[in-house]
């Protein structure tokens, strides 16, 4: 079981570190992320459209002033990890804790 709980925003190569965890996964991944309604974001580019944005296969890129390099819609983490790279054959999904987070887990 592979666990990634709030670190993949601070990652600078994020596609490449999915790839490394979901190689590393046998039998689970579990990855914790900051959504498109993440305050730090959200405030960026008006707050109600942030909410919307979720719904698609989106990337944000936050600026340098932040401590965070990027938000993700969930629908653009399974894309990379359950489509792209693949090898998964279900996925859970969980509200985090952690206001405007989400948790995926991919299982094979």
């Amino acid at each position: 079981h592979v666990f990634m709980l709030n670190v993949l925003h601070h990652v600078k190569d994020f596609h490449s570190f999915l790839a490394k965890a979901c190689s590393l996964a046998r039998k689970s991944l579990a990855i914790e992320f900051p959504t498109l309604s993440d305050a730090k974001f959200a405030q960026a580019i008006g707050h109600p459209l942030a909410g919307l944005l979720n719904w698609l296969p989106l990337i944000g890129a936050s600026s340098h002033t932040v401590d965070q390099a990027y938000v993700f819609s969930p629908k653009a983490i399974e894309n990379i990890c359950f489509r792209e790279i693949g090898g998964f054959s279900r996925i859970a999904r969980f509200k985090s804790p952690l206001k405007h987070r989400q948790i995926m887990v991919f299982h094979r």
